[in-house]
């Protein structure tokens, strides 16, 4: 994050200085209540310690609760919560498995709201797998982007809104 954080610092002194602005900050005292007071020595490091620090960790802050426990599996990671499991519903996963994948129940119950016809999933599940049953292993889709090209709207309307919901 130093070498981010000085280029945009300097970019900023340059801007501030084709107003006439010099890089100030702020007052140190010994209590304060409303803001950041963090001590520093120039105003870069101030404003490092003061500003962009605790704005990078807010974000980060909001993009864990934000998608804790989905992120991963959305790019099949195993290490992910089992709620989010969307490999089940790509083809090439989907052949390996004698009936729908477990996976499959999860995510109707997750995502019932968003899918036209939640009851259906399983109905369309195999109707998704039949579909990719007779067709040469290599021209299956492997990932869920390829997977939403394959999607025939009429054909398997939830499978298309499921996988839509992970890309």
């Amino acid at each position: 994050m130093e070498a981010e954080y000085n280029t945009i610092f300097n970019k900023a002194v340059t801007m501030a200085e084709s107003v006439d602005a010099l890089p100030s900050m702020p007052r140190i005292t010994a209590r304060q209540v409303h803001r950041s007071n963090a001590a520093a020595s120039d105003p870069m490091s101030y404003y490092r310690v003061n500003l962009a620090i605790p704005f990078v960790d807010h974000i980060i802050e909001g993009m864990e609760t934000r998608f804790s426990g989905t992120v991963g599996y959305i790019n099949n990671s195993k290490s992910c919560s089992e709620k989010y499991r969307s490999d089940g519903l790509v083809p090439t996963v989907l052949l390996d498995y004698s009936s729908p994948p477990p996976s499959t129940r999860i995510l109707e119950d997750a995502y019932s709201n968003d899918l036209p016809s939640s009851e259906l999933l399983d109905m369309g599940v195999s109707m998704w797998k039949a579909k990719f049953s007779g067709v040469d292993p290599a021209d299956v889709p492997s990932t869920l982007k390829q997977s939403i090209k394959a999607c025939d709207r009429h054909f398997v309307e939830n499978m298309l809104h499921t996988i839509s919901n992970f890309v």
